[in-house]
């Protein structure tokens, strides 16, 4: 809601959106976080597949629990919980070994 939000983007720019209505360009969406990329009118999508597909190549497991991380970071008590939680899920996956294996050889992993 309306706190989480002014913790992330701060307080001016949640007045500038939500009490003048103002509207922000794509660059200036990017420098505010807002926005994570600015690409190429019709590009959106082709520009979404890449970067799901760099997500898809990372360990599973270690994905599922950094984004847990991310989204709990707003909580400490339930930070210190999902970081438990997730230290217990990465050791007992294979992502782990698969990981370190192709770090190792120089490869990129394979999950």
């Amino acid at each position: 809601g309306t706190q989480r939000t002014v913790r992330r983007f701060g307080s001016q720019t949640v007045r500038r959106m939500a009490l003048l209505g103002d509207i922000f360009t794509a660059e200036e969406g990017q420098t505010l976080g807002l926005v994570d990329a600015v690409v190429e009118k019709g590009r959106s999508l082709e520009a979404a597949r890449v970067m799901a597909e760099r997500i898809a190549k990372r360990g599973p497991a270690a994905t599922q629990a950094t984004k847990m991380l991310i989204n709990a970071a707003e909580g400490e008590e339930a930070e210190r919980a999902l970081e438990t939680l997730a230290g217990s899920v990465a050791a007992a996956s294979d992502d782990l070994r698969l990981g370190l294996a192709a770090f190792r050889a120089r490869k990129p992993p394979e999950f």
